[in-house]
């Protein structure tokens, strides 16, 4: 059985495990490949959605190289033309920027950036850092910037979702990032009720990882973006503006839900509004 396809006798529940992963993992093309495919009744109308989602973002695919550096960080890199810009993307604990990845890599523009998403499969706000990638924060970062030197990027920039948006932020400031941007992020000190945090830990572990790097660059681009009507995201967004450096806040008026991404898509703005926020000022 290829990879992408699904396996027409396994349990409902294990179908959906299945799609998820796809939703998950895949590019736009992978993606349009499994739709194309005959599917499980149950499966169907699913990906039916997600693919019609991929061409209402941009009528042509988009055209990745993935490359699996570890089982939970991924380099997606244009198959075009060589990109010198890099955007590192902190994944929520579905393991997802809000969306599946075909739909968000529509969104990104091929010929200019390479995309490393990272993931926290303990869904812990990376606080014992990102899967794959040291046991710390601190050690992502040292780890991240390794990576960034090494591959002779000529800018960075940091994106997180939910769980990942405050590690975004704080990562851009430790690695004199472009743009820092957070999507409903909360500092983890306002989630001490929600999760359980590592032995040892208090929710502080970015602001100290941050200042064991070197001073942050004062052009960083940090914004926390939320919507205006979740009182929590709100709450855990100026949390860190108080904590960190030069960060500013964006309420997005109209938008009541966590999943601001979903809530922007419905409202046909995800591209204009990742264009304003994340993919603006390149650098020819």
């Amino acid at each position: 059985m290829s990879a992408l396809n699904f396996d027409p006798v396994a349990p409902h529940h294990d179908q959906m495990q299945r799609l998820i992963a796809l939703e998950n993992t895949c590019t736009p093309t992978e993606f349009l490949e499994v739709a194309s495919q005959p599917l499980p009744a149950v499966i169907a109308p699913m990906v039916a959605v997600t693919a019609a989602c991929i061409v209402s973002l941009h009528a042509r695919p988009k055209h990745f190289q993935k490359i699996d550096l570890s089982p939970d960080v991924t380099l997606l890199k244009p198959v075009t033309a060589a990109a010198r810009r890099l955007v590192v993307c902190f994944c929520g604990v579905a393991h997802r920027l809000m969306l599946p990845l075909p739909m968000f890599l529509q969104i990104v523009p091929e010929d200019q950036f390479d995309l490393l998403i990272l993931r926290d499969r303990s869904r812990r706000l990376y606080l014992g850092g990102a899967t794959n990638l040291g046991t710390t924060f601190a050690e992502t970062l040292s780890m991240l910037s390794d990576f960034i030197a090494n591959r002779g990027y000529d800018e960075t920039r940091c994106y997180g979702t939910s769980s990942g948006g405050a590690p975004a932020l704080y990562a851009a400031s430790a690695l004199r990032a472009r743009i820092g941007l957070s999507i409903n992020g909360k500092h983890p000190t306002t989630l001490v009720d929600d999760i359980q945090f590592p032995d040892g830990f208090d929710g502080m572990e970015l602001d100290k990882a941050l200042s064991q790097a070197a001073t942050a660059h004062p052009s960083v681009d940090l914004k926390a973006v939320f919507g205006a009507g979740c009182p929590r995201d709100r709450e855990g967004a100026e949390v860190m503006a108080r904590l960190l450096p030069g960060l500013g806040s964006f309420a997005m008026e109209g938008c009541a839900e966590h999943n601001l991404n979903a809530w922007l898509l419905e409202k046909a703005a995800l591209l204009a509004f990742h264009e304003r926020f994340l993919f603006q000022k390149v650098i020819s």
